[in-house]
């Protein structure tokens, strides 16, 4: 492993970096090597170099970077996006095309989602998913369970949904300060649909995205209306999975007050969940980042009217004189 400071040097972008990086590279064992790449800005020469290693694993950090010659024009005044076969692949491009190692060559893989190998799904998904938008995956998901079996499309939602900034959008509890009644519908829409999803998914799949699937969005609270509306199954699993969800307590509370709703088999569940002894808690699974932001956000929101109501009574208790 390469020190910071040394990583730093060899990462920085500028002019000097490929100089040093040249210099550097025979030296570097693979590790070093990935580090570099993954450290690194993207750019054409560091990824030829990476192409010549003897190394898969450095093969395939540098193949991720590749982009290639510009594959848009201006046609009749209006964008298009170009076909591999009206643009030809580089010198680079070509290597990663034919390299040994399958995984690599899959990098350049444009087979359609539904129409390519297991494998090729993933490791695009792993490179960026196509589908940047949380409730885009979620109707293409929707749109193959009839032709990808259920424990693949488990597979696709368990790497779309692993990803670090896909995470990071599904933990965010706060609302950005430029947002306006657009991105309130747009959110609350999309928080509604992946839900609405779950209800459908087929066993593997459902449990893959109860896993994952975040009760808020972007600052956005999950409806009691989306819980409701799941299927008799769904619901009760929801409900022993996170006992501990304010808006999962307020589902299970509506139902078990107004049992001639639902079905018989669902209100018996629920109302075993419920009358449990005290202290006990059904097995779970761990919380997922983005349901464990959620229980925070919902214990700082607590504590806010917890704290008001303190403010409230001292302020009563100052007229009152009662200290």
């Amino acid at each position: 492993m390469l020190p910071e400071s040394v990583l730093e040097e060899l990462t920085r972008p500028t002019a000097l970096q490929r100089h040093i990086v040249e210099l550097a590279w025979p030296s570097l064992n693979t590790v070093e090597r990935v580090q570099v790449l993954i450290g690194s800005q993207r750019a054409d020469w560091l990824t030829a170099l990476a192409m010549e290693d003897a190394h898969a694993i450095v093969r395939y950090w540098a193949a991720r970077e590749y982009r290639g010659p510009a594959r848009t024009a201006v046609r009749d005044g209006k964008f298009v996006y170009l076909s591999r076969a009206e643009v030809p692949l580089d010198e680079t491009g070509s290597k990663i095309a034919t390299d040994e190692a399958e995984v690599v060559r899959l990098l350049l893989d444009e087979t359609p989602y539904a129409d390519a190998t297991q494998l090729s799904r993933l490791v695009r998904m792993r490179k960026g998913p196509s589908a940047s938008f949380v409730s885009d995956f979620v109707k293409w998901l929707e749109d193959s369970q009839a032709k990808i079996s259920d424990e693949e499309l488990a597979e696709c939602a368990e790497e779309f949904f692993s990803q670090p900034y896909i995470r990071r959008d599904l933990t965010t509890t706060e609302r950005n300060e430029w947002d306006d009644l657009s991105d309130d519908y747009y959110y609350d829409k999309s928080l509604f649909g992946i839900w609405e999803f779950y209800g459908k998914a087929r066993p593997k799949l459902a449990a893959m995205l109860l896993y994952y699937l975040p009760f808020r969005y972007r600052g956005r609270q999950l409806s009691s209306d989306a819980i409701a509306s799941l299927p008799d199954e769904k619901l009760a699993e929801l409900a022993r999975t996170f006992r501990d969800q304010p808006i999962v307590n307020k589902v299970v509370k509506e139902i078990l007050d107004y049992p001639e709703h639902r079905s018989e088999s669902l209100v018996a569940r629920l109302r075993e969940l419920t009358e449990r002894e005290p202290g006990y808690r059904p097995p779970r699974v761990t919380p997922p980042v983005s349901n464990i932001h959620d229980e925070v956000a919902s214990l700082r929101d607590e504590l806010r009217e917890l704290r008001e109501q303190i403010v409230k009574l001292l302020a009563e208790g100052k007229s009152r004189r009662w200290f």
